[in-house]
């Protein structure tokens, strides 16, 4: 009996190991990916919706089969802070042992995570971080998709000098701009190309002020700036001083005839949920966010309306330009690079990577892909990545400008005072 009681849990014992070893090879058979965003602390909003379009672009791709059957599994992390982002990096690559990572739309959580993976010879693929820096530093595993910080400022500047200021019938010596901008990477490589664009062309800089993101009250400057009686507010922020400049202005009774932002908080509907009829007029240099398939490829898949409502039913409301660049980077990751490696050898990426070339009006977000290479002072930058005028009307988002991307008209030139302006 004890003979026979031996064999029968021996072979139970077999059995019970079989489903434990074909899952075991299932879970060892996906590509794993690190996806490394805020999700907690002040920029965590955005970071959230970077990572919300990374998830979506990973969904579509596993439905599809991945490569050859063969799935994404992404292997997250919350990186709030710059230390979070550097141990966080050197726990995916020595833990979890993964090759490639994505990230994380902040420039200085950029900066750092790159470097360790840089490091390691690990890639680093980022979807929406834009300090001019990041890729300056001569890496050869870091590939950026989307546009630089420079190209918000110069795009900024530029549209204040050739739309703006004609429109006011002033000239550049006499137009008076006040710049304030937050004081991390981002908001400081914005500003620098913005200021330079516009003192090289003579242009009346009255005062340049800088602050933390995590800003609760902007009453000083904002004091100072009316006192200056600007002509122009050109401002780099994240979402809640975006929010913080508008409530501020208006209690305060700064008018100006135009407030232009560059990029991250002036860009997301939040803002203008916010804000409600405030924001209407407020411009912004940002990724493009497209809306008219017709301006793309016909032949792009999945279709735009396709991911708008596939984003939407998963997470609630449509996709702003950060959620989309970031699902476009992702894509075209899976689509360019992965599908034709079935590798995550970072050898085998940046390789791949390199020889991507998709003509503009390619992608998502209108842009082009073509990475340049080791012989730029800037490699692995997108080298077909655009900057564009956005404007919210109506608690939507407008491209305004260059015309050739315009979807509308820009409106309120000059803006009305805030006493004739109903909230």
């Amino acid at each position: 009996m004890k003979k026979w009681s031996g064999k029968l849990f021996a072979a139970l014992l077999g059995l019970a190991l079989v489903p434990v070893m074909v899952f075991g090879a299932k879970a060892a058979d996906v590509f794993r990916i690190g996806a490394l965003y805020p999700l907690s602390g002040p920029m965590a909003l955005l970071g959230t919706h970077d990572m919300n379009g990374v998830e979506l672009a990973t969904e579509i791709f596993n439905e599809r089969g991945g490569v050859k059957g063969r799935k994404v599994q992404l292997v997250k992390a919350d990186v709030p802070t710059t230390d979070a982002a550097r141990s966080e990096a050197e726990r995916l690559i020595n833990v979890e042992k993964v090759d490639v990572m994505f990230g994380t739309y902040s420039s200085s959580l950029s900066f750092v995570a790159s470097a360790v993976t840089e490091k390691n010879k690990k890639i680093f693929w980022e979807t929406g971080a834009i300090a001019d820096n990041i890729t300056q530093r001569n890496f050869k595993y870091l590939f950026r998709t989307c546009t630089q910080a420079s190209d918000f400022g110069y795009a900024a500047a530029d549209f204040i000098m050739k739309r703006l200021a004609p429109d006011f019938k002033i000239g550049l010596k006499d137009l008076k701009v006040a710049i304030a901008h937050e004081d991390s990477l981002y908001g400081t490589s914005v500003m620098a190309a913005a200021s330079k664009r516009l003192k090289q062309n003579g242009v009346n800089i009255v005062a340049q002020e800088s602050y933390s993101k995590t800003v609760t009250d902007l009453a000083p400057i904002v004091m100072k700036f009316k006192m200056l009686r600007p002509d122009i507010i050109l401002t780099t922020c994240y979402t809640n001083d975006a929010i913080l400049w508008s409530r501020q202005m208006r209690e305060m009774n700064l008018n100006v005839k135009a407030f232009v932002g560059s990029g991250g908080g002036h860009g997301v509907l939040d803002f203008a949920k916010a804000t409600g009829k405030d924001s209407d007029g407020v411009f912004s240099a940002d990724f493009p966010l497209v809306k008219d398939p017709k301006t793309l490829d016909p032949k792009l898949d999945p279709p735009l309306k396709t991911v708008f409502e596939r984003y939407k039913k998963k997470f609630g409301d449509y996709p702003d330009l950060h959620a989309m660049s970031a699902f476009t980077s992702a894509w075209v990751f899976y689509t360019q690079v992965l599908a034709k490696t079935a590798s995550l050898d970072p050898e085998a990426v940046k390789k791949a990577a390199y020889k991507i070339d998709i003509p503009m009006g390619g992608t998502h977000m209108g842009w082009g892909v073509k990475f340049r290479d080791g012989k730029s002072a800037e490699p692995g930058q997108n080298d077909r990545a655009f900057a564009v005028m956005m404007q919210w009307q109506g608690g939507l988002n407008y491209c305004v400008w260059p015309d050739r991307y315009a979807e509308r008209k820009a409106i309120l030139i000059p803006l009305p005072e805030w006493k004739d302006r109903k909230k």
